[in-house]
């Protein structure tokens, strides 16, 4: 018991030497003295007091002596000492140090300003899926895309760690003002977000784009989605949470001030009409009417089905198919099957303009959401889209609107998507292992929606008829 005592006792004496050490400042340079009479010592120079020479001894005790008793070398030494700390204390401060720019914000103030809007052209917006700011569904993103074969996917903030890991931290205000900033740039009136309850971390960039300085810069609209099958207890919340949206300054509208209001996979059974209906009952009582865009997958059947429930038009989230082999076959698909057949069948339409489908990374690492889905069989996904590809894919879409008034009367598109990356359509621009984004198909749609409509491209038939929806789209468990 002594033994460890007289340890303990040594590990506190240790410890408060080291302490009282780190109090102290710390020692200076010892040199060596004499005097007239030849005596020496050692002691470090503090100052120069009048006529005598301030030393510190090494047991800390300063001695004052006379300068005039030291040795001619030791009243040099003293003098020469005392010059360079004067000269130490009289410097002019150093130039304060201005911090390295942040490469974000360098970024951000690089992207050309929007340029003014023919306001004759067709609103043009594009959808938001935001799986991109944390929790659950980030940590799938980062499997889909962390094979390094998807890595020219990965939205522009991501990090690759190695060949098969990714980091995807979108969760940043700093990313969404730059997105609205590039977004703004090349053209886009709106974005489409996926409406997720308030609470749900699919809410956090819709939340930033509400908080951005830049917002005034792209108007937004809602796409109705989980938000509407959210438990009994929060339904009243939601509810007023959605018409407070409309209201927000920057809501885009249509024909006279209409609010633009997506619907997609909302209504499952009776009780989302209910609460679709209770939706439209709750605007008109704010004197508020949304024009309701049902998002399905063949414009004359679903608007014979739909428009008996409260919507004025229908659209598409996608074009999902895995007949064609290639982008060009997916927009011949998407052009002659449903564009042509919603102008041939007068039915009130927004054409969707798509940037690919390709679900190969779901594929490779299938998601919780997507199970027994048909592309998981699939063995022929089709090549990502050019930027050209998608800008004349676009051309076609506003030459479309501009020649179809009666088919779509409220003078607008939607492009799938902003951000779907793992299922083969986004804009937003991509990481790059430079490090500078590629900006490529926004370069492209830019061309397009701010240097006038180029002629419509034109493009073989597409064999067969249209068909229905085409199995492998989201369902029900999609997060």
């Amino acid at each position: 018991m002594l033994a460890r005592l007289h340890r303990y006792l040594t590990i506190v004496a240790l410890t408060a030497a080291s302490f009282a050490s780190a109090q102290e400042p710390p020692a200076k340079a010892v040199q060596r003295w004499t005097n007239r009479e030849g005596k020496t010592i050692s002691a470090a120079f503090v100052r120069m007091d009048g006529a005598n020479v301030v030393l510190r001894r090494g047991d800390g005790q300063e001695l004052v002596y006379p300068l005039a008793k030291l040795s001619a070398a030791s009243q040099a030494q003293a003098r020469r000492l005392a010059a360079a700390a004067a000269s130490k204390e009289n410097a002019p401060p150093a130039p304060k140090q201005e911090p390295p720019p942040d490469p974000e914000q360098v970024l951000l103030a690089s992207i050309p300003a929007p340029a003014t809007r023919d306001p004759a052209q067709p609103l043009v917006g594009a959808i938001r899926w935001d799986a991109w700011t944390g929790g659950w569904v980030t940590e799938a993103m980062q499997r889909t895309l962390g094979p390094a074969k998807y890595h020219e996917r990965l939205p522009w903030f991501a990090e690759v760690k190695g060949d098969k890991q990714v980091r995807i931290d979108g969760n940043r205000q700093v990313i969404m003002d730059t997105e609205i900033a590039w977004a703004a740039s090349a053209g886009l009136d709106y974005w489409a977000f996926l409406l997720y309850p308030e609470s749900d971390v699919m809410s956090v960039s819709l939340a930033q784009y509400l908080k951005s300085p830049r917002r005034k810069d792209i108007g937004f609209c809602v796409v109705l989605h989980n938000a509407l099958k959210v438990p009994d207890s929060q339904w009243p919340q939601e509810l007023k949470r959605m018409i407070k949206l409309m209201k927000e300054p920057g809501y885009v509208t249509v024909l006279d001030g209409r609010p633009l209001v997506y619907e997609f996979e909302a209504r499952s059974d009776d009780a989302g009409q209910k609460r679709f209906d209770e939706f439209r009952a709750a605007a008109k009582k704010e004197k508020l009417d949304p024009y309701c865009v049902f998002m399905g997958w063949n414009p004359a059947p679903d608007w014979a089905a739909q428009s008996p429930k409260g919507f004025d038009a229908v659209s598409h989230y996608a074009r999902a198919s895995d007949l064609p082999s290639d982008f060009a076959g997916l927009v011949r698909e998407n052009e002659e099957w449903m564009w042509q057949s919603a102008a041939k069948e007068h039915v009130p339409y927004i054409p969707l303009v798509t940037t690919g489908w390709n679900k190969e990374p779901r594929k490779d690492n299938p998601v919780s959401w997507e199970v027994g889905h048909g592309y998981l069989k699939q063995t022929v996904f089709i090549p990502p889209a050019t930027a050209d590809e998608i800008a004349a894919h676009l051309r076609n879409a506003l030459a479309f609107v501009k020649e179809n008034p009666k088919t779509c009367p409220a003078n607008a598109i939607i492009m799938y998507a902003w951000n779907e990356h793992d299922e083969g359509g986004w804009l937003v621009p991509t990481w790059t292992a430079e490090g500078k984004p590629n900006t490529a198909r926004l370069d492209a749609i830019r061309r397009v929606l701010r240097q006038g409509v180029l002629p419509v491209t034109s493009a073989p038939p597409a064999s067969g008829s249209p068909p229905g929806r085409v199995p492998g789209r989201r369902g029900a468990r999609h997060p």
